[in-house]
């Protein structure tokens, strides 16, 4: 019966793991929402991901370490391989730029903010280049790729481990932009939904998360240049 019960419980495992992910990310933003309400305040858009980023961060991190044992070659995941990086980053500035609409963003984009004088360079223009570049690609690479990946492959199997972090991958990045039509959000789901297949497959393939990281930050790096 002990035995049963623990198959059960590890074949659960990753989806409390994922359930865990989401409602904390959910909870942290509920109580950004009632100290708004409370103190009238607004945070901003760089507090808001600044918050956010170390808060989840801190979450990654405790299940780094929890499996860290569990998975003994976790650590080596982290060894860099500047192939795979480059590769991730130019694949994605390429599909990107040939797509024709990064090129368009990027030329319609006021860049008066980026101005490196000593009055406008200050901690927010910081923040907002460090949580996309920096914080944002670590906290989801080690989190999807790295254990939530694992976990689906050990219990279940490669292929839906693969498929299925890439559409949780897809779910978190959620976000309608105002006057998107139906149509353009659902592509835009499912190319999401593509990209963390292929940052997945990756990974899988080479056990190594240089690949994935290179092209989530060429990704963020493009975003943050279009606006």
């Amino acid at each position: 019966m002990e035995s049963k019960n623990i198959k059960f419980r590890n074949i659960f495992e990753p989806w409390g793991v994922l359930i865990c992910f989401f409602l904390f990310s959910a909870l942290i933003l509920q109580i950004q929402f009632k100290l708004e309400d409370i103190y009238r305040f607004r945070f901003s858009n760089e507090a808001n991901n600044a918050i956010i980023g170390i808060v989840m961060f801190l979450l990654v991190c405790f299940f780094f370490f929890y499996y860290m044992k569990k998975f003994v070659n976790l650590l080596s995941m982290f060894k860099f391989n500047a192939g795979l990086f480059v590769g991730g980053f130019l694949i994605q500035i390429v599909v990107l730029l040939l797509s024709g609409f990064a090129p368009y963003f990027i030329l319609m984009r006021d860049f008066s903010e980026f101005s490196l004088t000593a009055g406008n360079f200050q901690m927010n223009m910081l923040m907002k280049m460090i949580v996309p570049l920096i914080i944002a690609p670590m906290i989801e690479e080690v989190f999807f790729r790295g254990i939530l990946q694992r976990l689906f492959v050990e219990y279940y199997s490669p292929s839906f481990a693969i498929i299925f972090c890439g559409l949780s991958f897809a779910v978190i990045h959620l976000a309608p932009l105002p006057g998107e039509t139906h149509l353009v959000f659902i592509l835009s789901f499912f190319a999401r939904w593509f990209h963390g297949i292929l940052l997945s497959a990756v990974t899988y393939k080479t056990k190594n998360l240089s690949f994935a990281f290179g092209f989530h930050i060429a990704n963020n790096f493009l975003a943050l240049l279009m606006g």
